[in-house]
């Protein structure tokens, strides 16, 4: 599902993180504790397996969010589609190995009214949003 083209924006980056694949992946992928580690992260919630179809829920910037995981290739891609507010987005994930590390790249996209308003009030919040998300991934897959 692509959001809508009303204020869509998109966000892509990448982070080289000193970790092997295998940490980084468990991090990211154990939805239920992403509160633990991301600071704008105050609930997550996944009911089942982290498989397309399952549905999960969190809150961020106090936000509740409701998404539906697409895609999943252990260790090597995560994709989900989600819905809060006036808004719909769709993230993708990938992790790839580099050298002892990983590279996690990812885009964002977001879309709907709420965003229009977003990129008024505060320019360049999904970049940001996305920054802050890898920067604390890294952190937390770097910790021994």
């Amino acid at each position: 599902m692509e959001p809508p083209s009303l204020g869509r924006i998109e966000s892509i980056k990448a982070l080289y993180v000193n970790a092997p694949v295998k940490k980084v992946w468990a991090v990211h992928a154990d939805i239920n504790k992403w509160a633990a580690w991301h600071a704008g992260i105050t609930e997550a919630s996944l009911n089942g397996r982290l498989a397309p179809g399952a549905v999960f829920r969190w809150k961020s910037g106090g936000l509740a969010i409701e998404s539906t995981i697409e895609k999943v290739v252990d260790g090597e891609e995560i994709i989900w589609s989600g819905k809060a507010l006036g808004t719909r987005a769709r993230h993708k994930w990938y992790f790839k190995k580099k050298g002892d590390g990983t590279i996690v790249s990812t885009e964002e996209t977001m879309g709907g009214w709420l965003v229009l308003i977003l990129r008024i009030v505060m320019p360049g919040f999904l970049d940001k949003s996305v920054d802050r998300w890898l920067e604390q991934l890294k952190k937390k897959a770097e910790r021994p």
